[in-house]
């Protein structure tokens, strides 16, 4: 990602150099003082770049460092614990082991935010508005969910108060 920033804004630099050789060249007819300031412009971006790429670079390299030795569930799980949330982390994982990897998901209520669960169920994605009549339904409720009665074979309980209810089937 930093290298794609820096690149956006060398190129840009770049461009704007250019077009600035451009226009004084049609105004003077002069090619000499074009090339004077494609020089000056391109020394100007890298010296107010360079900073701003060494930074970012910086700032990468920390991150690194933090999750340095860490398996990809163990990052994953950071803001699990950060929450001190570490109970759910069974039930977490068994609704990522039976929601397959294309679905979408919908969370009602749990004491995680739907940000952290987005994160630890990658690359199922939440519903968003009328998605989520499709989407399979995750349950932080001591309420057993109505389709337990109506459609008991959509309805999964992991654990009291933890329940995964699947789309209905179309077609």
């Amino acid at each position: 990602m930093v290298w794609v920033d820096f690149g956006i804004q060398v190129g840009a630099y770049v461009l704007a150099a250019v077009a600035v050789a451009a226009i004084l060249r049609a105004a003077t007819g002069r090619n000499a003082l074009a090339v004077g300031t494609l020089v000056a412009i391109t020394a100007l971006a890298v010296a107010t770049l360079i900073p701003k790429y060494r930074d970012a670079v910086r700032r990468s390299d920390s991150l690194r460092q933090m999750y340095a030795g860490q398996t990809e569930e163990a990052a994953r799980g950071k803001c699990i614990a950060d929450k001190g949330a570490q109970a759910e982390l069974p039930f977490i994982q068994w609704v990522a082991d039976q929601v397959p990897e294309d679905a979408l998901f919908v969370v009602e209520g749990g004491p995680l935010d739907l940000g952290c669960l987005t994160y630890q169920w990658l690359p199922r994605r939440p519903a968003v508005g009328s998605e989520a009549a499709d989407a399979w339904r995750v349950s932080f409720s001591e309420a057993r969910p109505p389709e337990a009665r109506s459609d008991p074979e959509r309805v999964e309980q992991f654990a009291p108060g933890r329940w995964l209810v699947r789309p209905e089937e179309t077609g």
